[in-house]
């Protein structure tokens, strides 16, 4: 939630069927989405599938988002209650 990076990994089927994921994001209604590529194999609907998530890539997206409430708090804490994070990212 809050816009941070979604996760990454791999869709394993048995045998060696693999899909890399490189985004997962949350849509309406609580559904999630992963995006990919199949870059072994193939894939039907109602596969059976092991999802791998990137751990690294987890606990670097953890700590990001835990600096940034810890950052969040701080402001509000020195600049005022006003202060409000909106997740909008201006590039």
């Amino acid at each position: 939630m809050g816009g941070q990076v979604g996760d990454k990994g791999s869709l394993l089927k048995s045998g060696s069927d693999v899909i890399e994921i490189h985004d997962t994001q949350k849509l309406g209604g609580g559904q999630f989405i992963s995006y990919g590529k199949v870059v072994f194999g193939g894939f039907s609907v109602g596969d059976s599938v092991t999802a791998r998530v990137d751990a690294n890539t987890r606990k670097a997206t953890e700590r990001n988002h835990t600096s940034c409430h810890l950052l969040q708090a701080a402001l509000r804490e020195v600049l005022g209650e006003h202060v409000h994070q909106s997740g909008v990212f201006f590039k």
